[in-house]
């Protein structure tokens, strides 16, 4: 019976310490992405900066 409730906590442990992975890595999958996006944003602003300046630039 205590082999039993042994095996029981061991499955009981893994399965708390896949939970914890799962959770950590989808939070790291919304910074991925959160990062993505910031970085897509960051070239479309240095484009219209440029654009810009180019237009205010003495000709």
């Amino acid at each position: 019976m205590k082999a039993i409730q042994d095996v029981g906590k061991t499955i009981d442990e893994i399965v708390k310490s896949i939970s914890s992975a799962v959770e950590k890595n989808g939070a790291a999958i919304e910074i991925l992405n959160a990062s993505s996006e910031l970085s897509e944003q960051s070239e479309t602003l240095k484009t219209e900066v440029d654009k810009f300046m180019q237009q205010v630039r003495p000709v």
